[in-house]
């Protein structure tokens, strides 16, 4: 198994375009991921705005709870998807990341 692990993905333009600059219409980004690999499995962290706005303030509390619903939202209609809550320890995520990546077939 190959298994890539990065903090940033393609879908954070559609869900969190202000924060790259980035101003076409979702149709046509839409459009042109279609032809980006897509990953077999998405693991998004979330938790508490206010939390994770202490830690590190690039963005309102609001902007971070608004940008953590609309990530929830997009992967409610993805597959293989699941979140974890960064309010959890650390080693009750790390176990729930080995399960996954032991147990789903595609990763």
């Amino acid at each position: 198994k190959k298994i890539f692990l990065f903090d940033r993905g393609i879908y954070d333009i559609l869900i969190d375009p202000k924060r790259y600059r980035y101003s076409l219409p979702k149709n046509i980004t839409k459009f042109f991921l279609k032809f980006i690999k897509k990953p077999n499995y998405i693991i998004f962290l979330y938790g508490n705005s206010e939390l994770i706005f202490s830690r590190k303030n690039e963005k309102s509390s609001e902007e971070i709870h608004e940008v953590n619903q609309k990530y929830i939202r997009f992967l409610n209609d993805y597959e293989n998807s699941t979140t974890f809550d960064i309010s959890d320890s650390l080693e009750t995520n790390f176990a729930k990341a080995m399960n996954i990546i032991n147990t789903v077939d595609n990763i």
